[in-house]
């Protein structure tokens, strides 16, 4: 996790896959188009205004926005490389895996995760 400052303000920001919640992928995969700003992607990573970052003039954002989004540019999730699980078993139930994942409840989510481990 990368800890950087914004404004007096101390953020963080996930630099894998691995760091990235649900809710951050999903923003990136719904949000982020080809060709976007990096400010825009690290915006969504560290949950900080994409407002305040490009009024920022600290010279150590530069850098940290690069650091920050790389692995969003450069990397391919692991998991995208798995086929796409359509059921899991939960207590022997059988669960189907919705085709957008943030309609999973909270526990279905996290024996998602286990799954995929």
């Amino acid at each position: 996790m990368l800890v950087f400052e914004v404004n007096g303000k101390k953020e963080r920001c996930p630099i894998c896959w691995e760091e990235c919640t649900t809710r951050i992928f999903q923003r990136l995969v719904c949000e982020v188009k080809e060709g976007d700003n990096p400010v825009k992607v690290f915006s969504i990573l560290t949950g900080t205004s994409y407002t305040a970052l490009l009024e920022s003039d600290q010279e150590s954002l530069e850098s940290a926005i690069y650091q920050g989004t790389a692995f969003v540019f450069k990397q391919e999730p692991e998991f995208r490389k798995k086929p796409r699980a359509t059921t899991f078993k939960l207590k022997g139930i059988t669960v189907t895996v919705p085709e957008k994942i943030q309609r999973l409840t909270v526990g279905q989510n996290m024996h998602m995760r286990q799954e995929l481990k």
